[in-house]
């Protein structure tokens, strides 16, 4: 979801009504190298 010049990531939890934020990216960058580079799954 982009939110003025940043990019907010995250996931909603339809059970409980809420939404966990993971990160957020300012939007100037290169999100999928930040992404790439800093993500562990």
């Amino acid at each position: 979801m982009p939110v003025d010049n940043y990019c907010v990531l995250y996931t909603p939890n339809m059970k409980d009504e809420t939404v966990e934020v993971f990160r957020i990216l300012y939007g100037g960058r290169n999100i999928k190298t930040q992404l790439d580079e800093n993500t562990t799954f």
